[in-house]
């Protein structure tokens, strides 16, 4: 039995560049309309004194992970505003877990609530954060990020 021959397909090539076209234009436009939003930073320095100087044992190992996740989302000038849902998944905690966490960082001054952001709509969103803590934790967008801090609390080993 002789094989079938597969059928040829055309392509048309200007409806893919077309397409080509506007999906470079959407990613532009996209990129464009969150210019000075999206800011991540590539690594955060931890300092030897978040152990050592007692900082991590005051508010505990869970509400530093949830600290880290919201400092991993800050912007150049210190804000972050990631969903509930991106900080529990990011940080392995329940979301009930994370606002407990949360309410901890602004007991204890790490961070501070500072109002609600607004989406392209109109529409309020995500709670804008206002990172404190700048001293113990720095990131690639840090003015500072290679000073020395000067925060030791403990210098007998603990």
């Amino acid at each position: 039995m002789p094989k079938a021959k597969p059928k040829k397909v055309k392509m048309d090539m200007d409806k893919l560049k077309i397409n080509f076209d506007n999906k470079i234009k959407e990613l532009k436009d996209r990129a464009e309309a969150n210019k000075g939003l999206e800011f991540i930073n590539f690594w955060v320095k931890v300092s030897h004194v978040a152990p050592r100087g007692g900082y991590i044992k005051q508010i505990g190992a869970r509400a530093f992970g949830v600290f880290i996740v919201i400092r991993s989302y800050m912007s150049k000038d210190y804000i972050a505003f990631p969903s509930l849902s991106t900080i529990a998944y990011l940080s392995g905690c329940s979301i009930t877990t994370t606002q407990k966490e949360i309410a901890t960082l602004i007991k204890y001054g790490w961070i501070k609530k500072i109002g609600r952001a607004k989406n392209p709509q109109g529409r309020f969103g995500n709670t804008e954060y206002l990172i404190v803590q700048t001293d113990v934790v720095r990131g690639t967008g840090d003015v500072s990020f290679m000073k020395q801090t000067p925060l030791l609390l403990s210098t007998d080993g603990e």
